[in-house]
């Protein structure tokens, strides 16, 4: 058997250049054609939505790549992008719900109920990715991602991961 070290390669903002990531498919591809099982996504639900707001692609289209993730990033956003000024200061924005807000799950609009009812994981990192300006929000942002992890869909656990 052949080990590996660890490679995450992350679902990236569409918006700071780094475009490969900001389209799902073109992502699952990449990670097919490297096809080791150390390599996997991150899969951010907010940087998602912005992405297939921003580039007009359908935000369940996630679903193709269950198999591949490894480590899921959450909070809550209202998946606009911020086309207005990078240097927004994060009160302008929130109040107009641009950008990568990283509220506390359930805060925003992202339908993350059914993204994780969705999900086809048997097993990920999850990281709680809640704004500092929130952070007496932290405990309830926790018991609303452990109910949210407690929907994902691993029927499928004798499945074999592709690639």
């Amino acid at each position: 058997m052949e080990f590996y070290p660890a490679l995450i390669i992350f679902f990236v903002h569409p918006l700071k250049g780094l475009l490969n990531g900001a389209f799902i498919d073109k992502l699952v591809d990449q990670i097919a054609r490297i096809a080791k099982p150390n390599v996997g996504i991150t899969f951010d639900f907010g940087h998602a939505r912005v992405a297939s707001t921003h580039f007009g692609f359908d935000y369940f289209s996630s679903e193709l790549a269950s198999p591949y993730i490894n480590s899921l990033h959450v909070y809550d956003s209202f998946g606009r992008p911020n086309n207005v000024d990078r240097e927004l200061p994060y009160m302008f924005q929130l109040i107009y719900g641009l950008g990568d807000l990283h509220l506390p799950p359930g805060w925003g609009n992202l339908p993350l109920e059914k993204s994780f009812s969705n999900l086809k994981i048997s097993q990920a990192f999850m990281t709680l990715e809640i704004h500092p300006g929130y952070k007496d929000k932290y405990a309830e942002g926790l018991k609303t991602a452990k109910y949210l992890a407690s929907l994902i869909n691993n029927n499928h656990m004798g499945e074999v991961r592709r690639g």
